[in-house]
């Protein structure tokens, strides 16, 4: 694998994810957590075909950037204003890294070489990481009663069916890229069904 065209991917990906937030009004909203997620659809497309070991890196990394760019707000010691808001890693970190581990165990049952195929275990890969990730939220939330959350359980799962379309787009592309990115290509009469991989 190509650890610098990846890296340089996942960074755009980061960047057009936090352009869709914006532009789709997603920033205020439920902590800007409802759309699809364009850097978790790249990962699971990285996780259909990579190797285990580098796509949980670059999952942990993509969760990473994503726990960077999202606040949670901070109450006051009334409950009753916010004061602030707050940025910790870990939540989406730790989200990213399982849904690449559900993609990356899922993988061998699902002909990889079809986009639509990529597209739903993206979603698999997607449900999984904002599940655990909001249930990590909320193990913070009973702990630390200053960091309070909005309700997000169905607006995660609806962001997670909605990773469907960003990972459709990349995995309809991954035929010209899986070369650039260094990932064996399953279009090789080699690897055509999965034996190379």
């Amino acid at each position: 694998m190509n650890r610098l065209a990846v890296l340089i991917a996942l960074w755009l990906t980061v960047g057009l994810e936090l352009a869709l937030r914006q532009t789709l009004g997603l920033s205020d909203s439920a902590g800007g957590i409802g759309g699809p997620s364009v850097t978790f659809a790249f990962v699971a497309c990285i996780a259909a075909f990579g190797p285990p070991v580098a796509v949980l890196w670059t999952a942990f990394i993509g969760g990473l950037l994503i726990d960077l760019t999202w606040s949670v707000a901070l109450w006051g010691q009334n409950g009753t204003a916010a004061v602030g808001q707050v940025t910790f890693a870990g939540p989406h970190a730790l989200g990213f890294v399982v849904g690449a581990w559900v993609v990356l165990k899922s993988r061998r049952v699902f002909v990889r070489r079809i986009p639509l195929a990529v597209a739903v275990l993206a979603v698999l890969g997607a449900v999984a990481m904002q599940m655990s990730a909001l249930c990590i939220l909320l193990v913070r939330d009973m702990i630390d009663p200053a960091v309070s959350l909005p309700p997000q359980g169905l607006v995660r799962l609806v962001g997670a069916l909605y990773t469907a379309l960003p990972a459709l787009a990349i995995a309809a592309c991954l035929r010209w890229t899986l070369p650039l990115l260094g990932l064996p290509d399953p279009y090789d009469k080699r690897t055509m069904y999965g034996r190379g991989t």
